[in-house]
């Protein structure tokens, strides 16, 4: 995976996942300097690791305060974000 914190590469090896795609990486990349990104791709590309990725790596896990808000379009693309997030910590 692109460089990212220890303990998010961490619990992205334990989801198996290893390497990343083009998409992902471009995406990352973007988002980590703060652009806007649209990603347009086929359902199960990787769209989700894409953009969370980068976001949690910004997260400062040790401040309790509000550090992020997802705005989506429906309530399964929600409920995708959440489990997503979920799973990666």
């Amino acid at each position: 995976m692109t460089d990212i914190r220890k303990d998010l590469n961490a619990i992205l090896t334990k989801l198996n996942i290893d390497q990343s795609n083009p998409l992902q990486e471009n995406a990352f990349q973007m988002i980590s300097q703060n652009e806007e990104v649209v990603l347009l791709s086929p359902t199960w590309t990787g769209k989700t690791l894409a953009f969370l990725s980068p976001l949690l790596e910004k997260l400062k896990p040790l401040q309790e305060l509000f550090q992020l808000l997802f705005v989506v379009t429906s309530r399964d693309l929600a409920i995708q974000i959440y489990l997503a997030a979920r799973e990666m910590g």
